[in-house]
């Protein structure tokens, strides 16, 4: 793929990955469009250890938000993202102060993309089939509503010590063996 110049910082791919920004690092709003091609995705490790990333806006569009995208992002507290239904590896991995998400239509997420984050307010945990190991280990999650889980991977939510509440689905133990 080639690399087009960017817009108003912005750097994009053919495939709509955003994969490179030149702008202010407070609070990030990613527009609809970059030159033209419509924005679907966070390349890996785009914006990881930017210490400086307050929140950010993500258009319905954007779909994706890749391996470490935000990996040690110090400071970031919201991230605003109606359209994101796949999150990556460790993509908020050590996000100490995210405490306000609102992706109501992710699916899956990778493992530890959220261990040691903040209190993850307003995340979907109902939205999730698998949980993946390590995912939200040692995060400061308080209320879980695991409903449609079928797949809890080992420690998912190992040392959530704010953890009080978690709903899950009635498992029936009756065996026809």
């Amino acid at each position: 793929l080639s690399d087009y110049p960017n817009e108003n910082g912005w750097h994009i791919r053919d495939n709509g990955m955003i994969w490179g920004y030149s702008g202010s690092y407070v609070d990030l709003v990613i527009p609809e469009t970059v030159l033209g091609i419509e924005v679907k995705g966070i390349e890996s490790k785009e914006f990881s250890e930017q210490t400086y990333i307050k929140s950010i806006t993500m258009p319905d569009c954007l779909t994706v938000i890749e391996d470490k995208a935000f990996y040690k992002c110090d400071s970031l507290t919201s991230v605003i993202a109606p359209g994101v239904t796949d999150i990556g590896e460790s993509a908020f991995y050590a996000c100490r102060e995210l405490d306000n998400v609102f992706l109501p239509k992710l699916q899956t997420v990778g493992k530890t993309a959220f261990r040691d984050s903040g209190s993850l307010e307003g995340f979907p945990f109902e939205n999730l089939v698998k949980i993946p190991r390590m995912a939200f280990y040692r995060s400061d999650v308080f209320k879980v509503n695991l409903e449609k889980a079928t797949t809890i991977q080992d420690s998912a939510f190992a040392n959530c010590t704010s953890l009080a509440e978690v709903s899950m689905p009635r498992i029936d133990t009756e065996s026809n063996m």
